[in-house]
């Protein structure tokens, strides 16, 4: 993977600044075009509290396939042409990449199942997590944690899983320490230096894995333990809000060295920089953060509120919308909203009038 360098922006005219287009579209395996002017979902869901150990896989690959299965039916009963599937490793699941590989390979079948029954398009995100931190870690570049989360990576991509994802952390400890004393400079340097460094070393790995399997596309980075953690402690009250302002500013910096590593998109949804690099630089397709579903304790539907919004004019260059279903596959009312809008914004996006 060639590594590039943005000296400019990637619009050259607002007017085509638009919402569910990109300048580089990507196509999966499956012909899922996202960036081509169809806005899809993606599906985010996890396991409900549970032990993942040797005697309990059985039961969470159980959990998997019905979230999975569930997800896939009710796309088809709703007609919805497509949807991206993002599987966000658990920590347990990178400490030891055969669990995560397990799940990754059963989303993979039901995703193949569904397309060659009925023609859904659906394409599987891998999201290993970054456990190279940590009083056992030896190196972030090397050890057992970096070579944990490559195999997480390679497995993945061996798999079929189209896009390769993850939310790094290199410098998020110095980070950490500029955030709570207000630290500008300190946090400047960990997401300008630290950080960047760090993508360049981990993004240049993940693209050659990506390079050795046609199916599988690096996707992009987020700076979720960056930018997103001063977000929360902002609207909390705990740091001024300007410097939540300054963090997420740094983090497209950061963000975009996967780009420049080759990464094409689309970039996770939980990446609130997406929206500045993509308009600032690399023109590719994004994921957006909406206000995602979460189930209560007594099963009802309720919605979690979200800490920060993209604004209405940044959201011309976003791409797919986000649902998150924790351990439940009676998506009902989650997956019916998540085709409705899609399909509400591509009924949008056709009646554009044009520019004049």
């Amino acid at each position: 993977m060639s590594k590039k360098s943005y000296t400019t922006t990637a619009y050259a005219d607002l007017d085509d600044f638009v919402f569910g287009k990109s300048l580089y579209p990507v196509t999966t395996k499956r012909g899922l075009d996202i960036g081509a002017g169809t806005v899809y979902p993606e599906v985010n869901f996890t396991l409900p509290p549970i032990m993942i150990g040797e005697d309990t896989m059985p039961q969470v690959l159980d959990i998997y396939k019905e979230i999975m299965t569930g997800v896939s039916q009710r796309a088809v009963d709703l007609s919805v042409p497509g949807f991206v599937a993002e599987f966000e490793w658990l920590p347990a699941m990178t400490f030891n990449p055969d669990f995560g590989l397990q799940v990754a390979q059963e989303l993979e079948d039901i995703a193949e199942d569904f397309s060659q029954k009925y023609g859904t398009k659906i394409a599987i995100r891998a999201t290993p997590v970054d456990i190279r931190e940590g009083k056992g870690v030896d190196h972030m570049w090397h050890g057992q944690a970096w070579d944990k989360v490559m195999r997480a990576f390679e497995g993945s991509a061996k798999i079929g899983n189209d896009f390769l994802a993850i939310e790094s952390i290199g410098g998020k400890d110095v980070h950490d320490e500029g955030m709570m004393y207000c630290d500008v400079e300190k946090i400047i340097f960990a997401l300008g230096i630290l950080g960047c460094r760090d993508m360049e070393k981990l993004w240049s790995a993940i693209g050659q894995i990506a390079d050795k399997y046609p199916t599988a596309t690096a996707s992009g980075d987020t700076a979720c333990g960056f930018a997103n953690t001063a977000m929360v402690l902002a609207d909390r009250h705990m740091i001024p809000r300007t410097l939540s302002a300054v963090s997420r500013s740094c983090s497209a910096v950061r963000t975009m060295v996967a780009n420049e590593q080759g990464a094409i998109g689309p970039d996770k949804d939980c990446g609130y920089e997406g929206h500045h690099r993509h308009a600032g630089r690399h023109g590719r397709p994004l994921g957006c953060v909406r206000a995602p579903l979460q189930r209560g304790q007594r099963g009802r539907v309720r919605r979690r509120p979200v800490v920060q919004r993209v604004r209405a004019a940044h959201q011309a260059s976003v791409r797919l919308c986000r649902s998150r279903v924790h351990g439940t596959a009676r998506l009902r009312l989650p997956s019916d909203e998540r085709g409705h809008r899609s399909r509400t914004r591509n009924r949008a996006h056709a009646a554009r009038p044009p520019r004049r």
